[in-house]
């Protein structure tokens, strides 16, 4: 079964007690991301934001094997007040926080194999955290990157061209 970002990500929101499914999002890109918390004027408090795919790359093995190396991301954010500079330090260190346990969850259900959530091939070496925001001027936070090693099918199939 392949990785689906969206659904596993879904489930952790909900399991989060200061996110919940409520305050999941899933955006392709900033300006998504930006339309998405605008349309949502109501949001407060923490909300967990699953990001397409952002990118693959190709790894050989040095044997005859491929594998695809596709890139994630997760953001955490916050709201901040834009008169008081030090909600924005807070921000960033609740988020990362939440960021950290749920890099955590990441690992613990990497190594428990779950067949719903196949994480077995986390490269916990691209584990990457950066710091975003603002977005729509007031909310802050983290946005965490990971990639997965898949094995990557590279044989020619001549019925999908016109030769």
């Amino acid at each position: 079964m392949a990785y689906d970002h969206f659904k596993y990500f879904e489930q952790i929101a909900a399991k989060l007690p200061e996110i919940g499914a409520e305050k999941f999002l899933k955006a392709s890109d900033s300006k998504q991301l930006e339309g998405l918390i605008n349309s949502n004027s109501g949001l407060a408090g923490f909300i967990l934001v699953a990001c397409s795919e952002a990118e693959s790359k190709l790894s050989d093995s040095g044997n005859t094997a491929f594998f695809e190396n596709p890139k994630f991301e997760f953001i955490v954010l916050h709201p901040t007040s834009q008169d008081d500079s030090s909600t924005i330090f807070e921000a960033f260190d609740e988020c990362k926080k939440i960021c950290k346990r749920i890099v955590s969850r990441l690992f613990r259900d990497s190594y428990k194999g779950m067949d719903d959530i196949p994480l077995q091939s986390l490269m916990p070496e691209t584990i990457q955290y950066d710091a975003v925001g603002p977005i729509v001027n007031t909310w802050y936070g983290y946005l965490t990157a990971f990639t997965l090693k898949q094995p990557y099918n590279y044989r020619f199939n001549p019925d999908e061209w016109n030769e």
